[in-house]
């Protein structure tokens, strides 16, 4: 008895399975998308809300600026001010300009050598408005230093002893003063040694009470003390707030002294402020290590951009730290989805196993059908689709009694047809290997076709190199002969017989370039001829060609020219053959041009990054029906006595060949009347054929 197959998984484990399997799909597509949706609102939101934060610093910063200038403008306009500096001014009445620069220079010397207890230097700390300036920087926490000069630009008075009395050599002075206009100007970060700080200076023309400017005030503030507020800046443990310059050093940081290293290397700073967005994420960074999520806001104060000064303000934040209450959320949704998942395999088996049972019965009623019971009666009612299933299963048994008769009927007759068909085969397979035969035979006289044709051919070739060479050797000693007889040296001759001599000379010459010709097609078509691939200039192979085709142009009365793209560069090619494929178009175009022009031009071709050089005359032309014709071996567009022009046909057949063994194309464009131009190109690169 043959062993009954068991298989290892149940319709019930395998509904199961899909139950499962597919509650597990959906689930991580849902948190796949849901992560991947709520990653990027929330990253949106994050960045929006971090740059409405840089924003926020940007402007406190902004008011901070404009607080520090107003104080340093209500200081200056004080009396006691004015009057100090007017009675500075006052002395300048009775000296010259001369002596005045004198007083400056002489009086700024002393003072860089003088110390603070010197006479010259307490003559000015301690009047009476230097006394009011140390209080003032003594007071005020945010000023380090300030002091005031008279319209000269000589030192007033000072909160302390100053590196110079005479600041009006100093940029900053010259810009605050302006010519005598006034105008508020700002400095950039400074690292002042006497107060060990880092300073902003801003300078403040002092005017009179109708306006005029009469001095300069400079007040240095140390920026940690009243920028504080973006140093202490936090958001968790890892974000913070940070000021850099237009560099991209940082001036102002929790814990990175100002102007010690850049916030981010340039290429990343490009990045940030390319986006419209204003917040980005970026990786590695100077200041921190891995990825970092950064929003930044400009400074624009007015007195900071005319001052050539770009500060702006960053907030960054570690993205670990950013996404973790993302990340959270996900690991507990994960969790969650989990146990729905374990809690539904008990369910999805119970499942299962309803929808098994009838489909056990479908599978008992095909075993006893297997053991030829066909009258088993299969009944299921679940009033789905197995129920449909076992009424097409029942169908299905009736439909297979009335087949079972249909065949055996078949079968008898398939048995009688069977032998008459081995007749009729047997008689067309005898018919067939007749045919066959007669196939092989027809083949074998084909190929025997073939060789004989290929022989003809080789001794075609041969004959023609052998006749050529062997016509070469007579013909250059006739040539010879005739050049002695002619130019004398065999004895004088009288013009009747000079003038025969030349006609059998320019026979002779003929025969002899139509020989060369059929020599140097057997040669390249044999590919016996080398070409020697080197670096040449296309445009002094076309000026050589123009110098030694001249005097044959000049003599038919033909304009002959050249017009050269001086742009080409060198490329590989064997100048002999190119010289030759050159002269044998230009020769063509003599040939055939009565009247007009012959020019050559060279060009670079785009399209097939290649060199492209034309030759263009003015002659008959061509008809589009003889194009193709041109450069087939020994072909001749004019036949019979008519032809005007001798030659062998092989001149165009050979300039193709070189041209094709330099990877390159040749062709001929024309229309009758009009006349023709031949091209041909050389690759700039070689390329395989």
């Amino acid at each position: 008895m043959k062993k009954q197959t068991r298989y290892k998984r149940s319709v019930r484990f395998k509904a199961t399975q899909v139950i499962c399997g597919a509650t597990l799909i959906i689930a991580v597509i849902g948190l796949s998308g849901g992560y991947f949706l709520g990653f990027r609102l929330v990253r949106t939101l994050i960045g929006e809300n971090y740059a409405r934060m840089a924003g926020l610093l940007a402007n406190s910063v902004d008011r901070i600026i404009i607080e520090e200038i107003n104080d340093v403008k209500t200081y200056v306009d004080s009396p006691f001010w004015k009057m100090a500096i007017e009675e500075s001014n006052l002395r300048y009445k009775t000296m010259s300009p001369e002596a005045a620069k004198r007083f400056f220079l002489d009086t700024d010397e002393r003072w860089k050598e003088a110390l603070p207890d010197s006479p010259l230097v307490k003559q000015y700390l301690d009047s009476t408005l230097s006394i009011r300036l140390r209080k003032l920087a003594k007071n005020n926490k945010t000023v380090v230093e300030i002091f005031a000069t008279d319209k000269k630009g000589a030192l007033v008075a000072s909160s302390g002893k100053t590196s110079d009395f005479y600041q009006a050599d100093e940029e900053w002075w010259q810009r605050a003063f302006a010519g005598g206009k006034g105008k508020v100007c700002m400095g950039n970060i400074e690292f002042d040694e006497s107060a060990d700080v880092w300073v902003l200076s801003i300078a403040v023309p002092i005017r009179d009470e109708s306006g005029q400017v009469v001095g300069v005030c400079k007040c240095l503030e140390g920026i940690e003390r009243f920028m504080g507020h973006l140093k202490d800046f936090k958001i968790g443990k890892e974000g913070h707030a940070v000021l850099v310059n237009e560099k991209g050093n940082i001036i102002i940081h929790g814990e990175i002294k100002p102007l010690s290293m850049k916030f981010a290397k340039e290429e990343i700073l490009r990045k940030i402020y390319s986006t419209e967005r204003k917040w980005e994420i970026i990786k590695d960074p100077h200041i921190h290590k891995g990825k970092i999520f950064v929003a930044y806001a400009e400074i624009l104060h007015p007195f900071l951009i005319e001052s050539g000064i770009r500060w702006v303000v960053f907030v960054d934040h570690d993205v670990d730290e950013v996404f973790a209450p993302l990340n959270k959320l996900f690991l507990q949704m994960s969790v969650v989805v989990a146990i729905v998942i374990l809690s539904l395999i008990p369910v999805a088996f119970i499942f299962g196993g309803v929808l098994a049972k009838p489909l056990r019965k479908l599978s008992e009623a095909t075993k006893e059908i297997a053991r030829g019971n066909w009258d088993y009666d299969l009944k299921i009612k679940t009033g789905d689709e197995i129920e449909e299933l076992a009424v097409s299963f029942r169908k299905m048994l009736s439909s297979i009694r009335e087949k079972q008769k249909e065949i055996t009927e078949a079968k008898d007759k398939f048995q009688n047809l069977s032998e008459t068909l081995d007749a009729k085969v047997r008689g067309r397979t005898k018919e067939l290997t007749q045919a066959q035969e007669a196939t092989l035979n027809i083949l074998e006289d084909l190929q025997e076709a073939k060789n004989k044709i290929e022989e003809t051919l080789k001794i075609k070739s041969e004959f023609t190199s052998v006749v050529s060479h062997e016509l070469r050797t007579p013909l250059t000693a006739i040539k010879e002969g005739i050049a002695i007889v002619l130019d004398g040296t065999a004895g004088r001759i009288n013009p009747e017989q000079k003038d025969f001599l030349d006609t059998a000379k320019r026979n002779v010459d003929r025969l002899a370039r139509l020989i060369n010709d059929v020599l140097d097609f057997q040669k390249l078509e044999a590919g016996r001829v080398e070409f020697r691939m080197e670096e040449n200039d296309i445009n002094e192979v076309v000026r050589e060609v123009e110098k030694e085709m001249a005097p044959v142009v000049k003599e038919k009365k033909l304009d002959f020219s050249v017009k050269l793209d001086k742009k080409i560069h060198k490329i590989k090619f064997d100048r002999d053959t190119v010289i030759q494929v050159l002269t044998n178009l230009v020769s063509n175009a003599v040939k055939f041009t009565e009247k007009g022009a012959i020019t050559i031009i060279t060009d670079y071709d785009r399209k097939d990054n290649a060199i492209l050089v034309s030759v263009k005359d003015t002659g008959p032309g061509i008809k589009k029906e003889d194009l193709p014709r041109l450069f087939r071996r020994y072909e001749q567009l004019e036949k019979g006595k008519g032809r005007k022009t001798g030659g062998t046909g092989l001149g165009l057949a050979i300039s193709k060949e070189i041209i094709t063994r330099h990877s390159g194309k040749i062709w001929a464009a024309s229309e009758p009347g009009k006349g023709s131009t031949f091209c041909f190109i050389l690759p700039v690169k070689e390329r395989r054929s």
